[in-house]
């Protein structure tokens, strides 16, 4: 029996289809783990010491290769390891978002500081104050952008999350509860 014939015949017994769960395995999966496998190329090319960064994109990476091939067969592994993908992703993005807030504040604390030292007399006082215009709208759009690719990002994997558990019967039970043929608690 190939993948397809075993994953029809867990579909039909389960008597309905199930939207973006193909997707999700097929498509998403394996596109997230091409993303940060080009991360992890980065980290190794561009070491820096940040061990824990390198760390997770690793562990996503090979969450997410894991969830895409047992995906393929729609078991009780193939639930487990994308909801362990769904939730190391979610610490993930949590913790870039955390950082990228951290790190533009800092940014833009020092390059304020420096904008002030500017003499305020004459020209110099509408330099600083475009300046620092400049700055706090920089800062804005960036801070901005960022709680959007945040707020996209914890979409996708509530999405996911919800259709997952919501099916969770598709992968955890034996195909021969789905079918009604025994009772499984």
């Amino acid at each position: 029996m190939t993948f397809k014939q075993m994953r029809e015949a867990r579909e039909e017994a389960y008597g309905r289809k199930v939207p973006g769960i193909r997707a999700f395995f097929s498509f998403w999966c394996p596109l997230i783990a091409v993303v940060y496998i080009s991360n992890i190329v980065d980290y190794v090319m561009d070491w820096n010491g940040n061990a824990l960064g390198f760390v997770m994109d690793l562990l996503i990476c090979f969450l997410a290769l894991s969830s895409a091939i047992l995906g393929r067969f729609w078991e009780k592994e193939a639930f487990i390891s994308s909801m362990c993908f769904l939730s190391v992703f979610l610490i993930r993005i949590t913790w870039n978002f955390i950082s990228l807030l951290q790190s533009v504040g800092e940014v833009y604390a020092s390059m304020n500081n420096a904008v002030d030292s500017i003499d305020p007399g004459g020209i110099g006082g509408m330099i600083t104050s475009a300046a620092s215009a400049g700055l706090g709208l920089g800062a804005g759009i960036l801070m901005v952008s960022a709680i959007i690719s945040f707020l996209v990002y914890a979409v996708f994997i509530g999405a996911y999350t919800a259709i997952l558990v919501k099916h969770r019967t598709l992968f955890l039970a034996p195909i021969s509860v789905l079918r009604g043929d025994e009772q499984w608690n």
